[in-house]
């Protein structure tokens, strides 16, 4: 479509006027083309006719993408203007079936899965209307100047940068330290900025009178060293090695190439260290492990099960424990630590530590594990229910230990029961989903507590029973 058209028929969507778009050449039409188009409830994004300057998809500082997916590489910050469409769960259950979803990505380039917000949802795209390409440069100290930029447009055919506001400022370890403003005027499509010191990072805006932002970056450094590494190959081993613990079994060969290392950096070497910088960024890794509830434990189970039992009390909806080592005991000390009555108790344990050697012990385990079961479906008082499961198999499918709250996991590499005794963590997941769809698989094909517990009882029965006659 021309853009004229393009333009036309969007705004025909926005009226309650939609159909399917028609091809610019004949010989791209189908017989659907022009047909009505059934359209929901559209929300704008910014009111129309306003369109909002896209920023780019980093938001380091509320660590969130806002992905704009269907652009294209050469759309550095186009203008938008979102319709964006409310939420129906039949349609996105079509989007999402396995083939659909694929039929889709192959011909807008979009999976919905990863991008649901754009189902039944338009999106008006504006390439950047005065410029093919906006340079900048740094100019070193000259003439008894301080450092300077450069900033220059290179126009469209065609097209006027007369009147385009340029907004220069100064960033220094996070204080704003000159702003500068230019309107260019005429032909003049370039502008020069003095810096009155040694320029850490600048940030641009470049704004029409009549469209509004065109442009914006935030601060960012001028690049005044490069670091060079070169890996060279020179050689390399060949191992083969036991592909499991069974003597005589089956092997496994594998490669170990030898790497040669050098570095080498390339122009102002005391650019780069930047102390400000090395200490912000020690302070984000930090704050980005608080924020993810990142604690060693060592040497101290008090202090690690406590913790264990403040974050379970927090469990609004959900509480999940998927640990193959949880018997009887893990369950009374950390189970009954949930605080609301709605929420729901989903337990996962394997057969491991209840196969002993020693039936009286075993039995004693699966008799423990009974009772604290009971107790703690008896002591809800909720609709709510209490699913304890056992996983089978030796070893389960299960190694690691994980505890969900609500919508969040967390990862612990020590079992419940002995958390904090020798050195460990536990942190919650950045990306839980796909964990949670692969715990939810596990539990739905364990065996319940209550079939395991009594098939284990016959199982020692006949063990017991057998080794009486043999005595």
């Amino acid at each position: 479509m021309t853009g004229t058209e393009a333009l036309r028929w969007y705004v025909s969507v926005l009226e309650g006027a939609a159909t399917t778009p028609i091809p610019l050449l004949s010989t791209d039409r189908v017989k659907a083309d022009g047909g009505p188009l059934s359209v929901g409830p559209l929300t704008e994004d910014p009111p129309w006719p306003e369109l909002g300057l896209f920023l780019g998809t980093e938001r380091p500082e509320d660590g969130m993408r806002y992905e704009l997916p269907f652009l294209s590489d050469w759309q550095d910050q186009p203008r938008i203007h979102r319709s964006l469409a409310a939420t129906n769960v039949a349609l996105a259950n079509i989007v999402n079936e396995a083939r659909n979803r694929s039929w889709l990505a192959a011909r807008v380039h979009l999976d919905f899965v990863t991008h649901p917000e754009w189902i039944g949802s338009l999106a008006l795209i504006a390439p950047n209307p005065v410029w093919r390409r906006l340079e900048r440069r740094r100019i070193p100290p000259s003439d008894g100047h301080a450092e300077r930029t450069l900033v220059n447009i290179v126009p469209r055919p065609g097209a006027s940068t007369d009147g385009l506001e340029v907004v220069s400022f100064q960033e220094s370890a996070g204080l704003v330290t000159r702003l500068q403003r230019r309107r260019l005027r005429g032909e003049r499509a370039f502008e020069v900025f003095y810096h009155g010191n040694r320029l850490r990072a600048e940030g641009l805006i470049i704004s029409c009178e009549q469209r509004g932002p065109l442009y914006w970056s935030k601060p960012a450094p001028f690049i005044r060293s490069i670091t060079l590494r070169s890996s060279v190959i020179h050689g390399g081993r060949r191992y083969t090695a036991p592909a499991g613990r069974t003597i005589g079994g089956p092997t496994e060969i594998f490669g170990v190439p030898d790497i040669a290392d050098e570095t080498i950096t390339v122009g102002d070497r005391s650019a780069a260290r930047d102390e400000f910088a090395d200490s912000a960024s020690r302070r984000a890794r930090k704050h980005a492990g608080e924020r993810l509830g990142q604690r060693w434990f060592a040497g101290d189970h008090g202090v690690a099960a406590a913790f264990l039992r403040s974050i379970i009390g927090e469990a609004r909806s959900t509480l999940g424990i998927f640990d193959p080592y949880v018997t009887g005991l893990e369950l009374f000390r950390f189970a009954h630590a949930v605080t609301r009555a709605a929420v729901s108790i989903r337990i996962l344990t394997s057969a491991l530590p209840f196969h002993q050697t020693d039936h009286v012990v075993e039995a004693q385990r699966l008799d423990e594990v009974e009772q604290e079961v009971t107790r703690l479906q008896t002591s809800r008082n909720s609709l709510a229910g209490a699913q304890v499961r056992v996983l089978r198999g030796d070893p389960p499918r299960l190694h690691d230990r994980f505890l969900v709250i609500d919508d969040d996991v967390w990862f612990t590499g020590n079992s419940l029961g002995t958390i904090g005794d020798r050195a460990g963590m536990i942190i919650r997941l950045p990306d839980p989903a796909p964990v949670l769809e692969e715990l939810a698989q596990l539990f739905d094909g364990a065996e319940d507590i209550a079939t395991f517990v009594s098939r284990r009882r016959d199982a020692v029965a006949r063990a017991a029973a057998t080794l009486a006659k043999e005595n």
